[in-house]
C-alpha cells in the first residue's frame, strides 16, 4: 500500500486528491496549517507551522508528494474571467464568420 503526503488538501484540487486517494484505500497524510474539519476518516493529518518547518522540518516516509497549494478563487474574479472567455470566444467567431 501506498503512502502519499498532501499538502493543500483543504482546496479544490488537493481535496479532490485526498477523496480518490481514501477511496482507493491508500494511506494519506494531509499537511495543513491548521486543523481542517471534514477530512475523510481513513486520512491523517499533520499539524504543521510552513515557517518553521523550512528551518528544521522532516516529513514522514511517503512514497509520493503531492503540492496543491495555491490561492483562493473569489467568486467575483471567478465569474469575470468566465465573462471575458465567453467574450473572447464571441469575438474570435464574429471574426470567422
Amino acid at each position: 500500500m501506498y503512502t502519499s503526503i498532501i499538502a493543500g488538501s483543504s482546496g479544490l484540487v488537493g481535496n479532490n486528491i485526498l477523496n480518490q486517494l481514501c477511496e482507493n484505500n491508500h494511506n494519506v497524510i494531509a499537511i495543513n496549517r491548521k486543523e481542517v474539519l471534514g477530512l475523510p476518516s481513513k486520512a491523517n493529518e499533520l499539524v504543521i507551522d510552513f515557517e518553521s518547518f523550512l528551518i528544521d522540518g522532516v516529513l514522514p516516509a511517503c512514497d509520493h508528494i503531492f503540492l496543491c497549494l495555491g490561492t483562493k478563487i473569489i467568486l467575483e474574479e471567478l465569474i469575470l474571467t468566465i465573462l471575458l472567455v465567453l467574450q473572447k470566444k464571441r469575438s474570435n467567431q464574429v471574426l470567422k464568420n
